[in-house]
């Protein structure tokens, strides 16, 4: 647990904690959700978990439950996250589409679905393509390695997949990678600042405020 405490206070995902839980703001947390979002903040078991996984017969814990693809956990945070940026972004932005194509398959090559496209983000005149990725940081296969080197190593993956193919259709790309903490990669945090200083100057409210409202909407996003 003092690892993931640790990862947390560096990361600062803290914000949801600290929020008045506003209906209209979708922060009203049910007494479960709020329950299951402080057992994932100290790596503890979760109450009233099914014995078994639905979508794959494995026994079910907290680490399954945030690495399964199959039982649909793993998809309903990550589908959270994108929809509240497509959602923030179209409140700034021009041509928000989720799950924009990016290359049409073929017999030789598949083809290539980003999460979200949105146009003026870094140049007026140019689509940005992002693709979300939720990583359980706490799961054994990382257990050895810090937060930085896991998330450095998903945007690179990320660059890998998806840069020729935002390069071919004149626009940039770039990964969306958080924990299941709600803590973000550098470039996540970089996308996340643009954001929010657009969100400010339109809504005409103070900065640091729009980005503790940001904050604590991903990072319940992820947890609920």
């Amino acid at each position: 647990m003092r690892r993931t405490l640790q990862r947390i206070t560096n990361g600062n995902a803290s914000q949801w904690l600290t929020i008045t839980p506003l209906t209209a703001d979708n922060f009203d947390l049910t007494p479960t959700q709020f329950r299951d979002a402080l057992s994932m903040r100290y790596s503890k078991p979760l109450l009233g978990l099914r014995g078994i996984c639905d979508g794959c017969g494995m026994e079910m814990d907290l680490n399954h439950a945030l690495n399964c693809k199959t039982g649909g956990l793993v998809k309903q945070g990550h589908d959270q996250i994108r929809d509240i940026i497509a959602g923030l972004a179209r409140q700034v932005y021009r041509g928000v589409m989720v799950e924009p194509i990016m290359r049409e398959g073929s017999a030789t090559e598949p083809g290539l679905l980003a999460d979200i496209r949105i146009h003026g983000v870094w140049d007026r005149e140019r689509a940005s393509f992002y693709d979300v990725r939720v990583i359980n940081a706490d799961a054994a296969s990382y257990s050895t390695r810090d937060w930085s080197s896991t998330a450095n190593e998903a945007a690179k993956a990320k660059h890998r997949k998806y840069d020729t193919a935002a390069e071919d259709l004149h626009g940039s790309f770039t990964p969306l990678i958080t924990s299941c903490d709600g803590i973000l990669h550098t470039e996540f945090q970089t996308f996340s600042k643009k954001l929010v200083t657009s969100l400010a100057e339109k809504w005409d409210k103070p900065r640091s405020s729009i980005a503790g409202f940001v904050r604590a909407k991903i990072q319940l996003a992820r947890a609920v």
